[in-house]
């Protein structure tokens, strides 16, 4: 791809990111609750990885790339309110920080250390959609630890 194709995917789904944080990703937890949300945060992931796993064709990729809005920002903000819902309230602590430092952090470093090297050697294209589709059966237990 051109520079100049993958500065517009990469706009476009940062514009999507802005989109699901401001307006639709509100709206979506209050209507879907947080398990079905983070259901479709994984579902858009799957969608998103396999296409980008199949293809180079800037055509199909300019028409998934927007699902970063559900599958990043969806899947963030789900998480931050599934936080501020079941950590006490006025016990001082920075609810957002226990996902940024303890649940984010942990994952985040842990994937790094363990996919980025396996990723050029085991030819890992699909690693983001098969941790997409891995966090499904999560998003049901959710369902029953938020209600």
């Amino acid at each position: 791809m051109s520079p100049g194709s993958v500065s517009l995917l990469w706009s476009s789904s940062v514009l999507a990111e802005i989109l699901v944080f401001a307006v639709l990703g509100p709206a979506l937890i209050r209507g879907m609750g947080p398990a079905a949300c983070l259901a479709l945060a994984a579902g858009a992931g799957i969608i998103r990885w396999e296409a980008a796993a199949c293809t180079a064709c800037v055509a199909v990729m300019v028409l998934v790339e927007p699902l970063h809005g559900l599958n990043f920002a969806l899947a963030h903000l789900t998480c931050v309110t599934a936080i501020g819902r079941v950590a006490p309230a006025g016990d001082g602590r920075d609810r957002p920080g226990l996902l940024r430092h303890r649940g984010a952090g942990v994952a985040g470093t842990a994937a790094t250390l363990g996919f980025g090297p396996l990723y050029g050697w085991l030819e890992l294209r699909r690693s983001g959609s098969r941790r997409c589709l891995a966090a499904l059966p999560l998003t049901l237990r959710l369902g029953t630890v938020m209600r």
